[in-house]
């Protein structure tokens, strides 16, 4: 890679990877040639997502940038001050989600409304479902809209830090080796059976 700083999280979409880490984003069209992307502002970036012809990353103290093309980024005005551990995009929105409970909402970056997800806790994945969005961190909650969260676990015993739909269930996985399956319809939080 063109870089030995720590990269946090990669996204494909569009024929195109992208790749977010301390102070770096790196892009590349073909997985074995990766090149830097030209950055205005500086961040120490903890996800990227793609939807609707714009990329979005986020980060450490509420950083945003966007690209229209992965290649040159431009600072975008953030919605908090916070960590932003998380980015999803569904419903024709971006969804940031970061510490004290954080999730916000944008079309392209511009304008961010702050959602409510009924909680303070940190919040560190969101993945798109079916029936909505699902956020996990050092609690579970869940959106069929993106706007009204709703908790199903208030707060979990471990801290959870990725969330990932596999077609029929989400699996969250995290700290102590914790990894629960959360099943659809209603939702139900529960250790994964022996494989």
């Amino acid at each position: 890679t063109p870089t030995k700083q720590c990269l946090n999280a990669v996204h494909f979409a569009e024929g195109r990877w992208v790749a977010v880490g301390d102070g770096v984003i790196c892009t590349a069209g073909n997985p074995k040639k990766w090149r830097l992307a030209k950055l205005s502002g500086v961040g120490h970036f903890k996800a990227v997502a793609y939807g609707q012809g714009v990329w979005l990353a986020c980060g450490e103290c509420g950083c945003l940038v966007r690209s229209m093309n992965g290649e040159t980024w431009e600072a975008l005005l953030a919605p908090v001050s916070t960590t932003l551990y998380a980015i999803a995009y569904a419903f024709g929105r971006f969804f940031v989600a970061g510490e004290h409970g954080v999730i916000a909402s944008s079309e392209h970056g511009d304008e961010w409304r702050q959602e409510n997800s009924q909680t303070t806790v940190h919040l560190r994945s969101v993945c798109v479902t079916p029936r909505g969005l699902m956020a996990v961190g050092d609690c579970v909650l869940f959106s069929v809209d993106g706007a009204d969260w709703k908790p199903i676990l208030p707060i979990y015993q471990a801290t959870l830090h990725c969330v990932c739909w596999t077609g029929l269930k989400c699996i969250a996985v995290g700290d102590q080796g914790t990894i629960i399956d959360i099943l659809p319809g209603p939702w139900i939080a529960e250790p994964p059976g022996d494989s």
